[in-house]
C-alpha cells in the first residue's frame, strides 16, 4: 500500500489509482476514489474527464476518502486492533 495513496485519502483528494496491489483494499471504486485497471489508458481517460465536470463528485470522493482513513487506518484506530491482538495472543 503505497504511503501517497493513504496520505492524500487523509487529506481529503479524490484519489485515481491503479488497482494493484494492496490499493483495492482502500479504495472502494467510485465511493471514495476511482481504481483503474493497470494500463487501460481508455479507462483512465474516461475516469479524468469524468472528475474534470463534476466538482461535486470530486468533494464527495475525497470526504468519502477521508472519512475512510480516519475510520479504518488512522493511528488511534490502528493501535486498538494491535493492542486487542497482542492482548489475545498474550
Amino acid at each position: 500500500m503505497p504511503n501517497a495513496v493513504l496520505e492524500a485519502m487523509a487529506s481529503g483528494c479524490c484519489v485515481v489509482a491503479s488497482s494493484v496491489g494492496a490499493i483495492p483494499d482502500v479504495i472502494d471504486d467510485k465511493e471514495n476514489g476511482f481504481l483503474i485497471e493497470r494500463f487501460n489508458i481508455e479507462q483512465l481517460t474516461k475516469t479524468l474527464l469524468e472528475l474534470n465536470a463534476s466538482t461535486h463528485l470530486i468533494k464527495r470522493t475525497g470526504i468519502a476518502a477521508r472519512n475512510t482513513i480516519t475510520k479504518h487506518h488512522d493511528i488511534k484506530a490502528a493501535w486498538k486492533k494491535v493492542h486487542a491482538t497482542l492482548l489475545q495472543d498474550g
